[in-house]
């Protein structure tokens, strides 16, 4: 998670957005493998808004589904 974290970051300074909201679709993913439901949907949402934006179609299916096992697991999705 840290890694991913540091990426992240790095992505931002350099201005790839996509690279940046794939490591935030990571980082949902490890909040989520850790029960972290919460702070999972929100990092997914980002990701998501993210990925919507710039068209990448691919990583922003998995944003979705994860995020969608997410609101399952919240009750929010029925």
């Amino acid at each position: 998670e840290a890694a991913f974290g540091a990426a992240r970051e790095l992505y931002a300074e350099i201005g790839n957005a996509i690279r940046e909201a794939s490591m935030t679709l990571q980082l949902g993913r490890a909040a989520l493998a850790q029960g972290e439901l919460e702070r999972a949907e929100k990092l997914l949402r980002d990701a998501e808004r993210a990925l919507k934006g710039m068209g990448g179609r691919g990583q922003l299916c998995e944003a979705q589904r994860t995020l969608a096992q997410v609101l399952v697991r919240l009750g929010s999705l029925h």
